[in-house]
């Protein structure tokens, strides 16, 4: 370890307090404060259903249970897709934050895409509750599929912290990242079944939906839920996709944090 290096424990401490002020900031204590992790998602499937299943007529199977049943699949793709598009946008000035503490003291840069994972984690974990809870209440989850749900989500997370390391790296380099990132993101949301079933995608383009990274954990969350089924192949990609991307972006990450100062 070189004189001036932060140990390992004192990265944690440090990462734990910069996650609990960002909650703090993300969630105040006044009015509504933390229960906006639960509410806001809630909002915005209320108003997508309506519009949906309402006014397009697009329907989801388990008609003795709609529109419930297609708010709360529609609720698993938005929960993915925003904790995957804010990691995105965010990442970009990430290292930029805290450009003017770095002036001054020694930044432990490791410990922040992990700090930004931990943000958009956390009403990720929320909504995924209320969805088990939702569909528990209609009768159509699957008790097999809530021990099947911790497999899909830890490599999800891994995709996230590598997809921070990535970009934040890149953001110092390249200011306008998070235009390009806003564009991406939109482009995900209608390339990734976040408001519909892969059942209605023509077979011609199943396998353009494959290439988002939002399709295989939002439809196999889907499936494990309803189905209590875990599709063996597609978890294998999964974790290989989420692996790789998290060692490539740990590793561009560690080589390229000395450079940081140069991108200010």
């Amino acid at each position: 370890m070189l004189p001036g290096d932060l140990t390992n424990k004192r990265r944690l401490r440090i990462g734990v307090y910069w996650l609990s002020q960002a909650l703090k900031r993300r969630y105040p204590g006044r009015g509504i404060g933390v229960w906006w992790i639960v509410l806001a998602p809630l909002v915005l499937v209320t108003i997508y259903t309506s519009v949906l299943t309402g006014v397009m007529g697009l329907r989801w199977g388990m008609e003795e249970h709609a529109p419930v049943y297609f708010g709360l699949m529609v609720l698993i793709g938005v929960a993915y897709y925003q904790a995957f598009s804010e990691c995105l946008i965010r990442a970009s000035g990430l290292i930029h934050e805290k450009a003017n503490l770095a002036r001054k003291v020694k930044v432990p840069w490791e410990v922040l895409p992990f700090v930004l994972l931990g943000e958009v984690a956390l009403p990720l974990i929320c909504n995924l509750i209320v969805i088990l809870v939702g569909l528990g209440i209609t009768g159509v989850l699957h008790p097999v599929g809530v021990f099947y749900l911790p497999v899909i989500i830890l490599p999800f997370f891994l995709l996230l912290a590598g997809c921070a390391a990535l970009n934040s790296v890149l953001g110092v380099f390249f200011r306008d990242l998070g235009q390009l990132m806003n564009f991406l993101s939109m482009a995900l949301l209608f390339m990734s079944p976040v408001f519909f079933s892969m059942d209605i995608v023509p077979e011609s383009l199943r396998q353009l939906m494959l290439v988002s990274p939002l399709t295989i954990p939002v439809e196999m969350t889907r499936i494990a839920l309803t189905d209590g089924e875990l599709n063996t192949v597609w978890l294998l990609l999964l974790w290989t996709l989420s692996s790789v991307v998290f060692m490539a972006g740990m590793l561009i990450f560690r080589l390229t944090r000395e450079s940081f100062a140069d991108g200010f």
